[in-house]
């Protein structure tokens, strides 16, 4: 069912600006940790569509708001880790703040969500959100599973993060954001009838 390659192997330690270049140059999304830069995997049919219905739902649930939904060419900066990262979808209310060193870097999203694969469960879970908790104004993670419906949102409040487990209804984030199951998981068209 999943079409995800496998990520890379990290490439030997670059400065950030090496990165920048390095994205720059290939026009393809790494994210950078501790100097460290790793080419981002590609999806599959299933993960491309659970972003897109996010994006759209999302999106037009925050028309006329102070909030903007962002997709995953939007570059991340974690000023206290120094990490850069991609999120499949985000949320940024108000103006953009963005990184000294990197003007593409936005620093404030208040939303991060990732859809999860094999082969980056792990790492979404783990190295990941180890870093998106530093995000001072991050105050939703959200995991969605593409093989089943499934979606966990962890939850800043106050000084810990709290875990909710999903597995039917609606999505409901902050800002009145509220997603229907069947809507984040609608896969028509993605295979013939029959």
């Amino acid at each position: 069912m999943e079409a995800c390659i496998a990520l890379p192997e990290p490439s030997p330690a670059v400065t950030l600006e090496d990165f920048l270049e390095l994205e720059r140059a290939t026009g393809l999304r790494h994210e950078w940790i501790k100097g460290m830069a790793s080419a981002m995997a590609g999806g599959s049919a299933e993960h491309s569509r659970i972003k897109t219905n996010l994006l759209l739902a999302i999106g037009r649930q925050l028309e006329g708001s102070d909030c903007h939904v962002a997709d995953s060419d939007q570059r991340i900066r974690v000023e206290l880790t120094g990490a850069t990262l991609y999120a499949d979808v985000a949320v940024i209310c108000g103006p953009y703040a963005y990184a000294s060193d990197d003007l593409q870097a936005v620093t404030n999203p208040k939303i991060a969500v990732e859809v999860l694969s094999s082969t980056t469960e792990d790492y979404d879970r783990g190295t990941k959100f180890q870093h998106y908790r530093r995000v001072p104004g991050l105050l939703e993670y959200v995991l969605i599973s593409q093989d089943e419906r499934r979606i966990e949102v962890r939850r800043r409040a106050e000084d810990k993060w709290v875990l909710e487990e999903h597995t039917s209804g609606a999505l409901e984030l902050l800002e009145g954001i509220t997603v229907p199951f069947d809507t984040i998981y609608d896969f028509r068209h993605l295979r013939p009838e029959g």
